[in-house]
Parts: C-alpha cells; structure tokens; sequence
C-alpha cells in the first residue's frame, strides 16, 4: 500500500500543484484518512449515511445490552439513562476528542439523543424540546464533545516539559492565537474555540506560564461548571419560547434528574405514573388548553365543571369539581401521613404552591414527608387524569 496525504485548507495555498515525496514515492492525495477508527475528511462533513450507520452502531448496543422493549424492561429511566451514557455515546462520539464535527453531523446525534430521552423515559415525540433532557440530567451532544477535547488537552498540557506532543501543542496555542485563525479545525485550534467560547482562556494562558498545571479533578471541575452555566443560560432562555412550559419552568429549576424519576427508582410499579407526572408538566395531555388549538386559550373551557375556567392542568388538579372525591381521598392521605410541623407548614400554604409541591417542586419540608407526598400525589394525579381520559 502506498504513503498517502491529506491537504488542509488548500484555497490558502498559492500553487495547486502540490508534489511531495516520501523517499522515492510520490504521495497520493487523499480527501479522507481512518486513523485509530476514526474517519477524518479534511474539506467536507462526513456523508449522511455514515451518520446514520454511526447512530444505528450506538442504538443496536443500547437495545442488545436492555432488551428490545423499553416498556417491558424492569429497569428504572436512571438505571436506563447509566446503560446509555456508559454504552451509547462513547460509541457515537468515539474520537471526539481530535474530530471535527460538521453541523449536520452534530444536529443528527442531538436528534438521536433527545429522541433517546423521551424513549428512555415513555414521553411522546411531540414532547418539547427542553423538556426530555433535562428531565433526566443529560447535557446536550456539543457539550459533551467540548468537555471531551478540553479533558484530553489537559492531558496532552500535564504531561512532562519535554514531551514531544506537549511542546507541539504549545507551539500551535501561541501560533493561532497571534494569528488569530479561528477557521482551523485542528485538535488545538478547537481547543482554543472551545476555551473562549466557555471564558477558559486566560485560565489556560495563566497555567501555561505559571508552569503549574491543575489537578485532574480540578480541572474538570472548573470545566463541568462553566459548561453547566453555559448551557443552563441557554435551556432557560429556550423555556421563554414555549407559553404551555409554565409550570414546569417553576418545577425543574435545574438540569438534573426529575424526583419523579427517583420515585420510580425505588417503586418500579409507579414508572408509568412518574412518566404521566412529566407529561402533564409537559402539557403533552388530553385537556382542551392542549387539544383545542383552533380555540382562542381564554375560551378553552372546562366542560366537566360549571366553573368557568380554562381545562389547564392547575384546573384539573386543584380546582375542577368533577375530581373532587379523588382530590379530597389524597389530600386527606397526604395530611394524615405527615408529621405535625410539616402538616401545618404544608396546611398553610396557598393552592397555588400546594399545585406546585404535587408536581414535584422542591420544597423546605422534611425528606420523609417530600417522599411521602410525591408518592400519593403522583398516585392521585394520575387517578385523576385516568378519569379525564376516560370521557
């Protein structure tokens, strides 16, 4: 097999006829080169269908390790969600560290990972967007591919003084950032890309002239944080967009595990009424302010009640009166399960943030009475909303 060669960025160069040699052989110019596994292409983003192939490869190893039924399988979304982090994407973003992801490329796997999340956690496809993965605590694709390149320059920058690849990697920092070539997608000049996109920069700068480096757990550490502030800027300002998310706007504060998913954690059987919990938050149900879209919102009235008001979720849980024996039975159980302290405290409090604390809202009361709660809440709700799909 002949010596072969890739040209990167060959509009800079002045003569297009480029001839080089190895020894006596002429290299041959290639687009594309496989190095460790990993398909590189130098002046295109790889073809859809090796995508694809590449998404089929992660999803056939989640399948073949659970089963091929997420509604049959005994394990938890968590339990789930571990099988998948650990399995399916180092499988998708194997080589993330040095490849350079086109955007078609990365908008396929975001596709495929936000479409695992609502799988994973039995939500329908129309389920909004920011809803599936902050539900279960998953970054989006991009930031894992940031966090792998800044974890494997790291690597590369604590290694010894005289290491060959650490002096070449210096050498490249200083020479793009005086040259300011931002357009390079070598391993370094995203490095640097990725440091100024979350502010790491002048830390960078500063721990390459005070010639101590931080610690393994240091720097990830600072690195998960400023990607998580970054990211948690962007989910918020995207939750602005969806007028039907208000609710779970005040409920999911963060992107973490839902408690709904811990309660399924610890009682399997209820995995499909945490599931109903989410969706109702989602506003993915079967009430007129969901289904009713040729209808103004202010007119999309409750017909079970003569009450007057907008079928919104608050209104099927709190205040419609066609529930009222199955809203009484769990309050009344809620109340009687508590202890004294958190009774008051949880009696006192106006509808709307009883509302909120049924949902799964983190609130100053005592762990056993929250669990307490959250168990018969999420029993009743779904009573309730079993009653209402029933008409």
């Amino acid at each position: 097999v002949g010596s072969e060669m890739c040209i990167r960025d060959r509009e800079r160069i002045m003569n297009n006829d480029i001839s080089l040699t190895l020894g006596n052989e002429q290299l041959a110019e290639r687009e594309e080169y496989l190095h460790v596994g990993i398909v590189n292409r130098i002046n295109s983003s790889p073809p859809l269908k090796w995508i694809m192939s590449n998404i089929g490869k992660a999803r056939r190893a989640f399948y073949s390790t659970i089963g091929t039924s997420l509604y049959k399988t005994q394990l938890s979304p968590l339990s789930l969600a571990k099988v998948y982090m650990s399995i399916c994407i180092p499988r998708l973003l194997y080589g993330a560290e040095v490849r350079h992801f086109s955007e078609n490329e990365t908008n396929c796997y975001e596709q495929f990972h936000k479409d695992m999340s609502k799988d994973i956690q039995l939500l329908p496809k129309n389920t909004p967007n920011p809803v599936p993965l902050a539900t279960m605590g998953w970054q989006k694709i991009i930031y894992l591919i940031d966090l792998a390149k800044l974890n494997f320059a790291h690597r590369i920058l604590s290694s010894a003084s005289s290491c060959v690849y650490r002096i070449t990697f210096v050498k490249r920092f200083y020479h793009i950032l005086g040259n300011t070539i931002l357009t390079d997608v070598s391993p370094v000049a995203q490095f640097v890309a990725v440091c100024m996109k979350y502010k790491l920069l002048e830390f960078v700068k500063e721990w390459l002239i005070s010639g101590m480096s931080p610690t393994k757990y240091e720097w990830k550490k600072r690195c998960k944080s400023a990607i998580y502030d970054y990211e948690i800027s962007r989910w918020r300002l995207d939750l602005q967009f969806y007028r039907k998310l208000t609710d779970f706007r005040v409920v999911q504060l963060h992107l973490k595990p839902s408690v709904w998913w811990t309660v399924s954690r610890f009682n399997l059987k209820m995995k499909r009424q945490c599931s109903t919990m989410i969706r109702l938050l989602s506003n993915v149900s079967q009430l007129r302010v969901n289904t009713d879209m040729d209808v103004e919102h202010n007119q999309r009235l409750c017909t079970l009640c003569d009450k007057g008001e907008v079928e919104d979720l608050y209104h099927m849980v709190m205040d419609c009166s066609h529930y009222v024996d199955i809203r009484t039975g769990m309050m009344h159980r809620i109340i009687e399960g508590i202890e004294d302290q958190d009774k008051d405290l949880f009696t006192s409090l106006p509808n709307r943030i009883k509302f909120y604390i049924l949902m799964g809202m983190e609130y100053p009361l005592q762990a056993q009475a929250l669990w307490h709660v959250r168990r018969h809440s999420c029993q009743g709700v779904n009573k309730i909303y079993d009653r209402r799909c029933m008409i």
